[in-house]
């Protein structure tokens, strides 16, 4: 049990866990805490805060970044309630951190053009840096769109409607640079 009593299996204590998981299965399970916030809509918890990631485990998605669950309307860079409670989750682990310089991607649904969905990602992604600066965030921000050039990979997403899979490729990832 936790110093706040929350109750958190130690994988290292053979009583609790016998032997230790399989890095896939880690990675499996992380993996399906990622699909959990960003069907939510929201951060669960903490960013690794309330759960030790293994250090194996930290470079996921690296190269694509973090999924953030900012939702937005259609066609549009205003965040949904539970999307600005994200990012102010986003703000509290930058400042933990301490991180000195990141990069916020945002993306689009497949609806439209390629030259109308960049300049919506770009808005997005500049909408979640104003943000984090009016939570008093100093890191660098740097900002990028990439429209609906990059779908999320959804294999584990197979009974959501299609509209709820444009909802949540209505989004913004953030990347730490340094």
């Amino acid at each position: 049990m936790t110093s706040n009593g929350e109750m958190r299996p130690n994988i290292n204590d053979p009583q609790t866990t016998p032997e230790k998981p399989a890095q896939s299965e880690i990675n499996e399970v992380f993996e399906s805490v990622l699909d959990a916030q960003l069907l939510a809509g929201e951060v669960v918890g903490s960013i690794r805060q309330r759960i030790p990631i293994p250090k194996e485990t930290r470079s996921i998605r690296v190269d694509s970044g973090y999924p953030m669950p900012v939702q937005f309307d259609f066609g549009g860079n205003k965040m949904s309630p539970k999307g600005k409670k994200s990012t102010q989750k986003l703000a509290d682990y930058l400042k933990r951190l301490g991180a000195t310089d990141i990069n916020l991607i945002g993306h689009t649904d497949t609806k439209g053009s390629h030259r109308i969905n960049d300049q919506i990602s770009k808005q997005r992604a500049l909408a979640v840096k104003s943000y984090l600066g009016k939570l008093g965030v100093s890191t660098r921000i740097d900002t990028e769109g990439k429209g609906k050039r990059e779908p999320l990979s959804l294999p584990r997403w197979k009974n959501l409607t299609r509209l709820e899979i444009d909802q949540r490729n209505r989004r913004v990832e953030f990347r730490i640079i340094n």
